[in-house]
């Protein structure tokens, strides 16, 4: 059974009305029979202009952005390891267990954790570099007998 071009334009109608946000695909693969012509006459009678949708645009304020010591506190390594060093009070660890808890990536640990600020916070014992406070590697090299 052969459906009339005002039927067709019709189906299309009312399937644009009960689903306004479907796409010129989508109402074409419910409606049989359609083509761009009833589509274009369908849109007309239903008043859409166009199935292209606007883009959602986010707004962004100053108020998204990240400040300074957030980023430092994010990418300064130098920074992570002093605040790591902070923490470790009256224990030690070694060398990537100290990176782990620093958050620091292996990647930019050890250009940062060989800088001279950090040379009295380190001790090699037996091929293995261990962390912690000054005043606790002080104890450890006393322990072992190593020159202060």
């Amino acid at each position: 059974m052969v459906k009339s071009e005002a039927e067709i334009v019709e189906r299309l109608a009312d399937y644009m009305r009960r689903h306004p946000g479907a796409k010129t695909r989508q109402v074409y693969s419910c409606v049989k029979g359609s083509n761009s012509r009833l589509m274009a006459l369908a849109k007309k009678k239903v008043g859409v202009v166009s199935d292209v949708a606007t883009p959602s645009v986010k707004t962004i304020t100053a108020k998204n952005g990240k400040t300074l010591d957030q980023f430092r506190k994010d990418h300064d390594v130098a920074l992570k390891i002093r605040n790591g060093l902070k923490k470790l009070e009256g224990v030690y660890m070694t060398d990537n267990e100290f990176r782990d808890f620093c958050g620091v990536h292996v990647s930019n640990w050890r250009r940062y954790a060989d800088l001279d600020e950090f040379r009295d916070n380190k001790i090699r014992i037996q091929g293995v570099m261990h962390w912690a406070q000054a005043s606790f590697i002080r104890k450890m090299k006393e322990i072992l007998g190593i020159a202060i």
